[in-house]
């Protein structure tokens, strides 16, 4: 969950922001490709999210800012995007 109350989920090709704690919709990201990994969410509101072989970076308004694809080889993003003290955003990567 974000600090100002978003909560953002995967679901089959989609991602989807709601806000909390009603849960009412405000936004939906189809097509990035399937994903079951959480985002990680920067201080400023920004989600790192790895879905297949590309790390997308999206707004908090769902607007996609940034992509890196492919990250390398022909492996795919297997977990949760981390983002460090220093801003440094981690991935883990099964061709890494």
């Amino acid at each position: 969950m974000s600090a100002d109350g978003r909560v953002y989920i995967s679901a089959g090709n989609g991602i989807h922001a709601l806000q909390a704690p009603e849960g009412l919709p405000l936004w939906t990201r189809k097509g990035l490709g399937y994903t079951t990994a959480a985002p990680a969410i920067s201080p400023n509101g920004k989600l790192y999210w790895g879905i297949g072989d590309a790390l997308f970076v999206i707004t908090p308004d769902g607007d996609l800012e940034a992509s890196a694809s492919p990250l390398t080889g022909n492996g795919t993003a297997n977990s949760a995007a981390t983002i460090g003290a220093d801003g440094t955003v981690y991935l883990v990567h099964d061709a890494l």
